[in-house]
């Protein structure tokens, strides 16, 4: 079975993709993290551009693995690798929705504790109208 470390081309493009993107993953930035050269057009289908490094990108193992669990491995396309960063961004952004939710749910339950008065059924109606005075 060929084995791409074996070959010095591939160890060469992949130095030059971690020099590219000094190290950090280009998903969510960390740096602390076993990274990858990815080719976002895969190697098996675009041998032309194998050794491109416009064709990589360098990402956490994390994103590596979780990308290709959604994927595959070969038949891979640049368009792809840019839907899989869409889906990472809708994620984060309804994360972060979640915790604006729940920190506003939060701030009105305390501040009914604090002045004494009911607390109001907390709704995604309720939560829409307070989202909109602030």
């Amino acid at each position: 079975m060929y084995q791409r470390w074996n070959d010095e081309n591939h160890v060469e493009w992949s130095k030059q993709i971690h020099e590219k993107y000094r190290n950090f993953c280009q998903i969510c930035y960390c740096v602390n993290r076993e990274m990858h050269a990815h080719h976002m057009n895969s190697y098996i289908d675009h041998p032309d551009e194998r050794y491109d490094i416009n064709n990589g990108i360098l990402i956490c193992k994390e994103h590596h693995e979780m990308y290709h669990n959604i994927y595959g491995k070969g038949s891979n396309t640049k368009k792809q690798f840019e839907e899989f960063v869409l889906i990472i961004r809708i994620i984060e952004q309804i994360v972060e929705l979640k915790k604006d939710l729940t920190d506003t749910a939060q701030s009105i339950i305390i501040t009914e504790r604090k002045t004494g008065t009911e607390c109001t059924e907390i709704t995604s109606q309720n939560i829409t109208l307070l989202l909109h005075q602030n």
